[in-house]
């Protein structure tokens, strides 16, 4: 097996910072001296191969290297990740999407945006796919959208279960996604800890519950609760609900946000370029 590590920035860097490590990668990625170093150093080359600096003294062991393991076959792929989805802990997962004013303006957080220009609501709705594909038929899901305050577009139920209409919840849950239009301020901290309150009064202890909250901003609203006063409530061990946090846009809170996922034991993620989210969003639903 292969290890690949990818390179990537610490977060909270400076402007100037960031210019460094920019300026450090592409000269990794483009100078051919910068891998003449690494394969002196005893690494592999891109390509996995062995060299003759890979010695003792450069830190590898003193026998022969086993045989890289073959890729597996792709229906060997396929039946494990079907079973995996049959025999993982189902889910039981409130998503709740900002539609704050802010979120009608362009990817580079222009109020300005021109009316052929996608807003980051409208890129959020064109990434619904990662988000709702994710769960499987058995796992069960509510949508709410929160800007002043919060909206429940869809009670927590089975992704395959059927509506008097005969349309799945999955289905509904998409068509509100679709349905979302931004307007007013954000109530970040009261929405987060009315989430974890209900999730907590409809707990299930043999799911993974958890709130999966996607903002722009910060805590804009006043009488709610303050930072501390919602990681204690949403913290603590009885009945644990496990809050992930996607802080979109390059002007979200995301030291708060991070903040709030750590009192959970849960994990923040930054979709900073917006045109991401959809790569982010397979990467949040791949905890459940």
């Amino acid at each position: 097996m292969y290890s690949d590590h990818p390179y990537i920035p610490l977060n909270g860097l400076s402007s100037a910072q960031s210019a460094v490590a920019a300026d450090f990668l592409r000269v990794l990625t483009t100078w051919a001296g910068a891998r003449d170093r690494f394969t002196e150093l005893g690494f592999r080359g891109p390509s996995h191969e062995l060299t003759e600096n890979i010695t003792k003294e450069n830190g590898a062991p003193g026998v022969p290297l086993p045989k890289p393991l073959a890729d597996p076959p792709a229906d060997f792929v396929d039946g494990l990740l079907t079973a995996w989805r049959e025999l993982r802990k189902s889910a039981n997962v409130l998503v709740l999407i900002d539609t704050s004013g802010s979120m009608n303006y362009d990817a580079k957080d222009n109020p300005n945006r021109a009316p052929s220009e996608p807003s980051k609501l409208d890129l959020v709705k064109k990434a619904h796919g990662p988000l709702l594909d994710g769960f499987t038929e058995r796992d069960r899901v509510g949508l709410w959208h929160f800007s002043s305050t919060h909206v429940v577009d869809d009670e927590i139920a089975e992704m395959g279960a059927r509506a008097a209409d005969g349309r799945t919840h999955s289905e509904h849950l998409e068509a509100h996604i679709r349905a979302l239009r931004p307007r007013a301020a954000t109530a970040l901290y009261q929405t987060i800890g009315d989430a974890v309150k209900s999730l907590r009064d409809h707990y299930d202890d043999k799911a993974i519950n958890a709130v999966v909250v996607l903002t722009d901003g910060r805590n804009e609203t006043a009488g709610g609760p303050t930072l501390d006063e919602l990681k204690r409530a949403i913290g603590g061990l009885d009945n644990p609900v496990r809050v992930f946090t996607i802080a979109y846009g390059g002007k979200a809170d995301t030291g708060a946000l991070r903040q709030i996922a750590e009192a959970t034991h849960a994990r923040a993620y930054e979709a900073s370029d917006p045109n991401s989210i959809a790569g982010v969003l397979t990467h949040v639903i791949s905890n459940f």
